[in-house]
């Protein structure tokens, strides 16, 4: 395996698990109310996917995190690894982003409330661990798309360390029972590197 190929894998692995911190498992309300749990209860009706991706959309990559701060407009919280997560109160979804030495955004993913409802409703897909194996490395956006029966959500987004030109992208296929397929993509719906099964 040359240099190129285990830092990809790397990044690819770096890619899942960090998705996996972003993504809280998506929880089953018993009640049978589709709500999100946080301080204000929500109905999933009052929050539309520009509610989901506004803080999202709004962080550019290499941006500085000042200038995170002022268009956010939210206090953020760091975890033990610094990576920062910054939620809109009134939706309770967010942005997590990482930052490196000189204050720069390297990397930014969805963050989202305990029951991520409106996101998986989003996805609403029917893709299983079967359908992994069928992707492969170099693959089109638009095979994987065939593959997987329509376009991803784009929950992921960090620096290339191989080309600081071409970032790379974790795009999701999400069920509606939390359960997934996320494909790393090299470049924004470039090609495909990578491609694993997230159990809820």
């Amino acid at each position: 395996m040359s240099e190129t190929t285990l830092i990809l894998h790397l990044i690819g692995i770096l890619l899942f698990l960090v998705w996996i911190i972003i993504l809280i498992r998506y929880d089953q309300n018993n009640t049978g109310d589709d709500t999100i749990k946080r301080g204000s209860v929500v109905k999933s009706n009052d929050v539309n996917d520009n509610a989901i991706f506004n803080f999202y959309s709004q962080v550019k990559m290499n941006q500085f995190k000042a200038e995170v701060d002022d268009i956010l407009g939210a206090v953020p919280e760091v975890d033990e690894d610094g990576l920062y997560t910054y939620v809109d109160t009134n939706t309770g979804y967010g942005v997590c982003i990482a930052y490196n030495d000189r204050e720069r955004v390297t990397l930014k993913g969805i963050s989202t409330p305990e029951c991520e409802s409106e996101l998986i409703a989003l996805g609403n897909m029917s893709v299983t661990p079967i359908q992994v194996a069928s992707i492969k490395e170099g693959m089109s956006y638009e095979e994987v798309k065939r593959i997987l029966g329509g376009a991803g959500i784009e929950v992921i987004c960090v620096e290339n360390q191989l080309d600081r030109d071409k970032l790379l992208y974790g795009m999701a296929w999400i069920n509606k029972d939390g359960t997934a397929i996320t494909v790393q993509l090299d470049g924004y719906k470039g090609t495909a590197y990578t491609a694993k099964f997230r159990e809820k």
